[in-house]
């Protein structure tokens, strides 16, 4: 006898969404993704001004609405004949990079990391599913105080956005032809600190965090392996081409299907009705499609449209950049990262959190010498200090001489040179030399 399972809500996601499966003798027979409301933004926008396009399409979604903010405005650049001046582009990259960190910083600690280790026993973090926690007890405390550090360095990227886009979310300096915020001296200055210091959480803190939940979680790399086929528009222009489909980008455009790079057609993309609460049964291009509500329709069961390519599912997103451009070849760096990264993570080796890192603020830490020695770096001249954040050297990004990188690299060149000469003058354990 089949067995229904249904999850709903579906929580931690932007919108409402729930799953609902029948499984039989272990097997998946039949699955249905259910979005349960109706938001009809294709609805709204129907005979009003073309730039409202942009304030209102960013409502689609809280965390991530520049990217809705730079299309609409991009369909806005074609259909009025303008191109965006080269500050436009350029700020209009910063904007959505800064918003692209808060995204990434906030799917891992506060939409996913939840999954894998335990809070503390009061709310938010209470009531939770049973789960398979199998973090050691200190890595796991270790965590959650990364967690709530998290929180500090996405109000940096909220702020970085801000600076060049007025608000954020839901920034308002994005406009036809590029954005009204002018690059001064101070904007530019007050972004770059700001940079500097989420720079200094993302390799110190959050990507050995994501390796350390990668490698304990290794046998989860097959879960929820989706259609295998990837899609992306790519992403931070490089030129102002017209037509934005033909742009250089910094992450290019294309899409991996059978493990083959190919190149993407928007003509080949539709949205499949079938089983949504619409009038009919079409499967039209966005641009022609059709969003007539019928929430009586039988054997309909969403209001979700599910796009295709060609008429086949397709993931879009961070993946499918990243395979994208390792398929390209385009970034040797990147492709070096990933390869010493999942080599680490293959090692399956979970090292121990440096003492001075551990967490402090319990009975008895101090006897056991928890958070002994451990420097606030921001506290110091430039703030640095040639303390350890990993339990040993990890290097998995190595930049080039090319553009931004060069400053990149001479910065961590530095700081590589005050770690061997601190290492040099006091080789003590919370003073060595390890990761940057």
């Amino acid at each position: 006898m089949p067995e229904k399972i249904v999850i709903d809500p579906l929580t931690r996601i932007e919108g409402h969404l729930a799953i609902e499966a029948s499984v039989d003798g272990g097997r998946i027979q039949e699955a249905r993704v259910v979005g349960s409301l109706y938001r009809g933004f294709e609805e709204i926008l129907k005979g009003r001004e073309p730039q409202d396009a942009i304030p209102i399409t960013q409502r689609i979604c809280g965390v991530c609405p520049v990217s809705h903010a730079v299309t609409s405005a991009q369909c806005l650049d074609r259909a009025l004949g303008v191109t965006p001046t080269e500050n436009g582009r350029i700020i209009r990259n910063l904007i959505q990079g800064a918003n692209y960190l808060q995204s990434h910083l906030v799917h891992f600690y506060q939409l996913s990391l939840l999954d894998y280790v335990r809070g503390p026993q009061a709310p938010p973090f209470v009531p939770r599913y049973a789960n398979d926690y199998r973090m050691p007890e200190q890595t796991e405390k270790q965590l959650v105080g990364h967690y709530l550090q998290a929180l500090q360095a996405r109000i940096k990227t909220h702020e970085m956005a801000a600076i060049f886009a007025g608000k954020i979310p839901h920034v308002a300096s994005i406009v036809p032809g590029g954005v009204t915020t002018p690059a001064t001296v101070d904007k530019v200055t007050a972004f770059l600190w700001r940079l500097n210091e989420v720079q200094d959480f993302i390799d110190n803190v959050y990507v050995p965090d994501v390796m350390t939940v990668a490698r304990v979680y290794r046998d989860h790399a097959e879960l929820g392996a989706g259609p295998r086929n990837l899609l992306s528009f790519g992403v931070f222009d490089l030129d102002n081409e017209p037509d934005v489909t033909k742009r250089r980008r910094l992450f290019r455009m294309g899409r991996v299907k059978d493990g083959k790079l190919l190149p993407v057609d928007p003509a080949q993309i539709t949205e499949e009705t079938r089983f949504g609460w619409y009038e009919g049964d079409s499967a039209l291009p966005p641009a022609k499609g059709e969003t007539r509500p019928a929430p009586s329709k039988k054997e309909a069961y969403s209001w979700l449209k599910a796009p295709r390519y060609e008429g086949d599912a397709y993931e879009v997103g961070p993946l499918a950049r990243v395979m994208v451009a390792l398929l390209d070849g385009s970034q040797p760096e990147l492709t070096a990262a990933v390869d010493a990264a999942l080599k680490d993570v293959e090692s399956g080796r979970t090292l121990p959190v440096p003492e001075h890192l551990r967490d402090a603020s319990y009975a008895g830490a101090k006897r056991l010498g928890r958070g002994e020695g451990y420097q606030y770096a921001h506290d110091y001249p430039g703030h640095f200090v040639p303390q350890d954040y990993l339990p040993e050297a990890r290097h998995y990004y190595e930049p080039t001489e090319q553009g931004v990188e060069r400053k990149i690299k001479e910065r961590l060149e530095k700081w590589r040179e005050l770690r061997a000469q601190a290492a040099k003058e006091k080789p003590a354990a919370g003073d060595a030399p390890a990761g940057g």
